[in-house]
This record gives C-alpha cells, sequence and structure tokens, in this order.
C-alpha cells in the first residue's frame, strides 16, 4: 500500500487522473442506488424526510402545540402512509428539530408526499452546488483546483449521497454555517452572527461555535447570535405555546437515553457517544436506558474534555480571520463539534465539506504532493463506506477523525517550516533609487 502511495507522490498527473476516475465510479454508484431508492418512498416509513413533511402538516394543520407529541405525530405519519399502501415499520419517526425550522416545509405540503420529496432532493442538490461555487469563489481555488473537480469530490462523499436519499436538510445546515464562515473572514459581524443563529435548527452545532466565540472575546457576533437566536426562539414560542417549548425540551432530553428505539441506535452514530458505545458492544456490555448510568458515560466525558481542551488550544492567542490558521482552527472547531454533539447520523457529516474545502484549499495552495491529497480525500470519499462494511460505524468514524487529524497537523507543520525558514534579505545597494 505504501508503495502504491509513493508510486502516486512521485507521478502526480497519474495520481489526479486515478483519483478522479475513482470519484466518478463513486458518484455513479450513489446516482443508480438513488434512482433504485427513490421510487420506494415512502414504503415502510423509513425515509427521514417523512418526518419533517408530517411535521411542516401539523403546523399547516393549526395543530403547533402538538407537534411533540409522538401519538399525535404517528398518527399523522400513519395517515400519509396510508395513500401509499404502507405503515410505519419501526414506529413513529419523532421530530427533534426546532419549532420554526418546519414552517419552512410547510409549501410543500401542498404537494403530496412523494412530489414533495423528489422536489426536495432537487432543490437541495442545487442549495448544494451554490455553497461549494461560493466557497471555491471566496477562497480563490481558481488556480489550484478548479470548480468541476471540487464539486466532483463533494458529490462522490458519502454523507452527500445519505442526506439526498433519505431527503434531509443537512445543506441548509451547511449554508448557515459557511456563511458564519465567510462572515467571519471578511470581518462582517452581523452577517457572521445571523448566519449562526439560522444554525440553530442543529442547536448543538450552533452553541458549540458560539462557545468558540465566547472564548474568543468575540462579542459583535456573539451579540448578533444572541439577538439572532432569540427572535427564532420567540418566534418559536407564538407558534407552538409554552406548552409546545416545553415539549420540545423534554423531548430532546429524552432523546439522549434512547437506544434501539424510535429508529436510534448509539452504535450507529458517527460521533464520540457512537464510538464508544460501539466499541463496548464489541466487548459485549450493553448499554442501560439512562445515559448517565450508562458504561459508556465516563469515557464519553473524558473524551469530550480531551477534544475541548484541543480546540482551546487551537484558537489561543491572536488569530488573523484572513491567515491559513484561521481556516485550519475553524475546520478543527467544526469537527469537533460534530464529535462533541449527543446525536448525529451520517447525513449531519455533510458539515464535514466546508472543512474538508477548507483543508484542501491550503494543500492546493501550498503545492502539496499527492500523498497529502489522499491522505485528506480517502478519509473523505472511501473510509465511511468502506470502513463501515468491514469494521462496523464506530471503527469508521475513528478512522475518519484520524485521517482529518492527520492532514491537519501535516499542514500545520508546514506553516510552521514556512514561518520559521529564513528570509531573504536584499541588499540596500540593490534597491531602486527614489
Amino acid at each position: 500500500m505504501r508503495a502504491i502511495i509513493m508510486h502516486l507522490a512521485n507521478r502526480p498527473a497519474l495520481g489526479r487522473s486515478t483519483f478522479f476516475a475513482c470519484c466518478v465510479l463513486l458518484v455513479c454508484c450513489y446516482a443508480i442506488l438513488l434512482a433504485g431508492a427513490l421510487p420506494s418512498f415512502p414504503l415502510g416509513g423509513s425515509g427521514d424526510f417523512l418526518v419533517t413533511y408530517s411535521a411542516a402538516r401539523i403546523l399547516r394543520d393549526g395543530h403547533a402545540s402538538r407537534l411533540y407529541d409522538l401519538e399525535f405525530l404517528s398518527e399523522v405519519q400513519r395517515n400519509l402512509l396510508a395513500t401509499y399502501q404502507s405503515g410505519l415499520a419501526h414506529g413513529p419517526l419523532p421530530y427533534l428539530h426546532p419549532p420554526l425550522f418546519a414552517a419552512i416545509f410547510i409549501p410543500f405540503t401542498f404537494l403530496t408526499l412523494r412530489s414533495a420529496f423528489y422536489l426536495w432532493i432537487v432543490l437541495s442538490l442545487i442549495t448544494l452546488i451554490a455553497c461549494v461555487k461560493l466557497l471555491h469563489q471566496r477562497l480563490k481555488l481558481e488556480t489550484s483546483l478548479q470548480f468541476p473537480a471540487l464539486l466532483l469530490i463533494v458529490l462522490a462523499y458519502y454523507p452527500t449521497f445519505e442526506t439526498s436519499r433519505k431527503g434531509q436538510s443537512s445543506f441548509l445546515l451547511l449554508w448557515a454555517v459557511t456563511l458564519f464562515y465567510l462572515g467571519l473572514k471578511q470581518r462582517s459581524n452581523l452577517m457572521a452572527g445571523i448566519a449562526l443563529g439560522a444554525a440553530v435548527m442543529k442547536p448543538q452545532i450552533a452553541f458549540f461555535l458560539a462557545a468558540v466565540l465566547l472564548y474568543k472575546r468575540s462579542w459583535r457576533p456573539l451579540m448578533a447570535f444572541g439577538a439572532t437566536a432569540s427572535v427564532l426562539s420567540i418566534g418559536s414560542w407564538l407558534m407552538v405555546g409554552t406548552e409546545g417549548l416545553i415539549s420540545y425540551v423534554r423531548i430532546t432530553r429524552d432523546a439522549l437515553a434512547w437506544n434501539g428505539s424510535y429508529h436510534v441506535s448509539l452504535s450507529a452514530m458517527p460521533n464520540l457517544r457512537g464510538a464508544v458505545a460501539g466499541l463496548l458492544l464489541r466487548f459485549g456490555i450493553q448499554q442501560t436506558a439512562c445515559p448517565i448510568a450508562a458504561a459508556s458515560a465516563l469515557p464519553v466525558i473524558l473524551a469530550s474534555l480531551a477534544v475541548i481542551a484541543l480546540t482551546a488550544r487551537a484558537w489561543r492567542g491572536p488569530l488573523e480571520p484572513g491567515s491559513a490558521r484561521f481556516d485550519l482552527c475553524f475546520a478543527q472547531a467544526i469537527l469537533a463539534s460534530i464529535l462533541l454533539t449527543p446525536y448525529l447520523y451520517w447525513h449531519d457529516l455533510s458539515l464535514l465539506i466546508l472543512a474538508g474545502v477548507l483543508l484542501l484549499g491550503q494543500l492546493s495552495l501550498r503545492g502539496s504532493t499527492a500523498f497529502d491529497c489522499i491522505i485528506l480525500v480517502t478519509g473523505h470519499l472511501c473510509t465511511i463506506p468502506v470502513a463501515s462494511l468491514f469494521f462496523g460505524t464506530d471503527i469508521s468514524a475513528l478512522i475518519v477523525v484520524l485521517v482529518i487529524a492527520v492532514a491537519t497537523v501535516r499542514i500545520l507543520r508546514r506553516i510552521s517550516q514556512e514561518a520559521m525558514a529564513p528570509r531573504r534579505i536584499v541588499p540596500a545597494s540593490l534597491l531602486p533609487a527614489i
């Protein structure tokens, strides 16, 4: 394996051709699988789009206060599936997003469930392409990495396929965090704060990034985030009422203890909880219902503290938004937020597209060898589906973290070497006369 990597590193043209051929093959495989999965939706009630659609239908029908009532939600989902002579094979799919997020999908409820699903797939892919195009332009990657090549890499990324297949809304979160990053990069505090406020569709991610702002004492974007989150909270309260908000807090708390019910499996989550639960399961240690009494509680807490400490160390000291180190630290913060969030599935890893683009940008701008790119992109493209088949979800999640960490360390080492390299001093006699 090492001989193959070194051979590709010594012949970059061959390495690029082989790599992009693999990307094309993966995209074709995903397209075939997606085309085969579309006609079967929503049979069995397994499509995640059913959750958002049914939540929007509840709001449209004027039952907002019962949005988090699992029995009522189950009844709504069964009625929707009855049109397709199907039922809920494994129980209802609970809605765990903030109340106001479901209002975005109310226009889709005027279409049939299947038609709305097809339309949402098209719109979400357009959203993804627009996001990648924006990143490509703002990061000025035209000379080092062409847009079609970058888009091909993103489309070959396994969570991109998972998000499309399930009709998930992860690309909206990607857009929000991307605008948050660009706002900080351009020193637009208002834009950064509003974008981070929009990211509360996944509260764990948004509040972790807000904690980074607090740690850096970036008060202006933090205040804009607080104002945006407050407006969204008031809007949610006006929509579902006090009882609805209490139900939302209760169901998010109860979801931490779900394992083997409501389509939740701890060992299938690509985060710290999932990795520890999967490893313990290999040793025959079954998780209990209570997360505090679970055998994985202490290892998860220790690992979480280690991730938080590494994040604090990475963001310590002055950090210019226009520097390469800022991009690397932001990519590390995204990875840390994903590891720490207690409730995560593979489609949520679409957020790593931003981290991957930032790392690829730094690699390409620094004239990195094919070896560096292979290390990074292998983790993004091949590790997740291949390692999951042979080793299981828990091991593959650890491999993904290791691969991205190796790429980040290599770039940081290169930046340090460049900073310590002696600079050429031009003698005054050679300077042009003024």
